[in-house]
């Protein structure tokens, strides 16, 4: 990381010789030179940072989505909203260079907006994906992603609600209580 210097002016001083430091006229031409040298300091600063994906907004930002192979969506949360979309070139980069554990497909589902992940492979070359939360892609999208990641040969996937319906496990509700969510399996 580059660190920006904040005061090119006091680090002059302090790297002059001892003798130079009391002398009023070099101390005048220094200033005038380092004045110069903050404010390039500033401008190029500012640019540099401008680039990195946690600060790019805007054209920026599409042209990095664009080079991770991003593009932002059309429609959709991060159609319109940086952070979104900031968050999708992650899990791009993420998708990029993972190998495929559960882990991974965990931090890269959250990065996609699932607040709850819910992985279990399934005998043989099969994945069962459970989520839930405000997801920033479609399921048909997510599920692209995740065959390129694992090379399943089949994944359910499914996008529960808060109250998901089923029988036999503590953590999903029945009849009447129960709702179901969207899926998408292999056709």
């Amino acid at each position: 990381m580059i660190e920006k210097i904040e005061n090119h002016h006091l680090e002059a001083v302090e790297r002059s010789f001892t003798a130079f430091q009391r002398k009023e006229n070099y101390l005048k031409v220094l200033e005038i030179f380092t004045e110069r040298t903050q404010l390039l300091e500033n401008i190029i600063f500012a640019l540099m940072s401008a680039k990195l994906i946690e600060n790019a907004v805007g054209d920026i930002l599409n042209k990095i989505g664009k080079m991770v192979g991003r593009i932002r969506p059309i429609y959709g949360p991060a159609a319109t909203d940086d952070n979104k979309y900031r968050s999708l070139i992650y899990a791009k980069i993420a998708e990029n260079i993972c190998q495929g554990t559960h882990e991974e497909l965990i931090e890269i589902l959250k990065l996609f907006g699932a607040e709850k992940v819910y992985l279990n492979n399934v005998y043989s070359a099969a994945l069962t994906v459970n989520i839930n939360g405000t997801i920033l892609l479609s399921l048909d999208e997510i599920r692209t992603i995740l065959v390129k990641i694992t090379s399943s040969i089949e994944i359910d996937l499914t996008n529960y609600t808060n109250k998901p319906f089923g029988f036999n496990d503590l953590q999903t509700f029945g009849f009447g209580d129960g709702e179901l969510g969207s899926s998408k399996y292999n056709e």
